[in-house]
């Protein structure tokens, strides 16, 4: 946050609901972010920015749908390896660096 912005202003609001919709698109625990983005949309709600709330209510139903997960494909891998290879070994093998 800027140190130019008064806490509790509508510039304050305005960045706070930036700062949680970006923790909301970015990668991480789902549960960590959603109560952080409550804690935050309660905080917009008592100091009466209800724009603000309720715009991020929006998006924090858009990731409790599941819009921000990360999926990682792995099926390429599989294909390489044996046919009962889980896709967790294939996935921690395709970060492993490689051996020469």
């Amino acid at each position: 946050m800027s140190s130019e912005v008064k806490w509790g202003s509508r510039d304050w609001a305005n960045e706070q609901l930036a700062f949680a919709i970006s923790e909301l698109r970015g990668q991480g625990r789902r549960a960590s972010k959603l109560a952080l983005c409550i804690e935050i949309k309660r905080r917009l709600e008592d100091h009466g920015f209800w724009w603000q709330a309720r715009t991020l209510n929006f998006w924090i139903h858009r990731l409790q749908k599941g819009e921000f997960d990360f999926d990682v494909d792995v099926g390429p891998f599989l294909v390489k390896r044996r046919k009962d290879l889980h896709w967790s070994d294939a996935l921690r093998n395709f970060w492993r660096p490689a051996r020469r």
